[in-house]
């Protein structure tokens, strides 16, 4: 098991050993390969989500088509509103997209409604709710108020391997809520400034220090 998970349960100072292991059985390992996405309305309701290796966004997607991310989930991380089952008064429109090949640990939802009257369990969702509520306003603070070229410095100095993201003008339009077309003319700005160097489904970082200054 992993060790990730053996604190998070021990977190919960179970006294019924035989609920900590049904627990301990109940839990799925699941595989995703990059770009699968779960939906909230759906798949989202099997339970806890655990991401024990990889990374994964959560976002909105409008009737326009038009992507807006809320917030990201590394390795060690799980994602609260996979459990809106136990919240099922909660409505949301979200999607759920893996980054790359990512490892999880899945508590359905059985598990979850034997635990809501666990005080620790409750305070555990409480504090994530409100984690993901905060990241989620900054999120929306800086899609609407902050211009495109810092809403990519922001994203590339969170998201960059090895000096470089291995990613399509699309897709990152999408995640930064902005047009194909208005992120290529800044690339290109970028890229003669020597910022970046664009690259088929690269942009390679050239200059750091400059990046984390574009506002």
């Amino acid at each position: 098991m992993h060790s990730f998970i053996a604190h998070w349960i021990d977190s919960l100072m179970l006294k019924d050993l035989d609920l900590k292991q049904h627990i301990l059985k109940a839990l799925v390992n699941k595989n995703f390969i990059n770009k699968e996405r779960l939906y909230i309305d759906t798949q989202m309701c099997k339970g806890l989500l655990f991401i024990l290796d990889g990374k994964a966004r959560i976002f909105s997607l409008s009737k326009q088509g038009r992507e807006i991310d809320l917030f990201y989930l590394d390795a060690g991380e799980c994602c609260i509103l996979s459990a809106n089952c136990v919240y099922n008064s909660v409505e949301m429109d979200i999607i759920l997209e893996f980054m790359q090949d990512t490892k999880t640990a899945i508590l359905p939802s059985s598990i979850l409604h034997i635990l809501k009257d666990n005080i620790i369990f409750q305070n555990f969702l409480t504090h994530l709710l409100t984690k993901r509520l905060s990241q989620t306003i900054t999120t929306l603070n800086i899609t609407n108020f902050k211009s495109l070229s810092y809403k990519f410095s922001q994203f590339a100095l969170k998201n960059m391997q090895n000096n470089s993201l291995y990613i399509t003008h699309q897709e990152l339009s999408n995640h930064l809520g902005s047009t194909r077309e208005s992120l290529t003319r800044l690339l290109k700005k970028l890229e003669k400034q020597g910022i970046v160097k664009n690259l088929r489904k690269e942009i390679k970082i050239q200059d750091i220090d400059a990046l984390k200054n574009l506002n």
